[in-house]
């Protein structure tokens, strides 16, 4: 009854941080798999790259798919 809500609010959005992480993880792991699963099968198919809105070296959709995935696995691990 005597808690601050400077200390309550904190630490309850820390332990529901805790509590779900585990579950974030574990989706973003599988999203990180169906990006490598296009990847390969977007692989051969080529579009038009873009940069600061001009047209750029042709790239492939895997390519992109597999940016996806590693900026999924690189943000779950840490």
């Amino acid at each position: 009854m005597a808690q601050s809500s400077n200390d309550v609010i904190p630490s309850s959005i820390r332990l529901s941080v805790l509590l779900t992480l585990p579950i974030l993880i574990d989706e973003l792991e599988k999203t990180g798999a169906s990006f490598h699963a296009k990847a390969e099968k977007y692989e051969s198919v080529i579009k038009t790259g873009r940069t600061h809105l001009e047209d750029a070296v042709p790239i492939r959709f895997g390519q992109v798919f597999d940016g996806y995935a590693a900026s999924i696995e690189k943000a779950s691990s840490g």
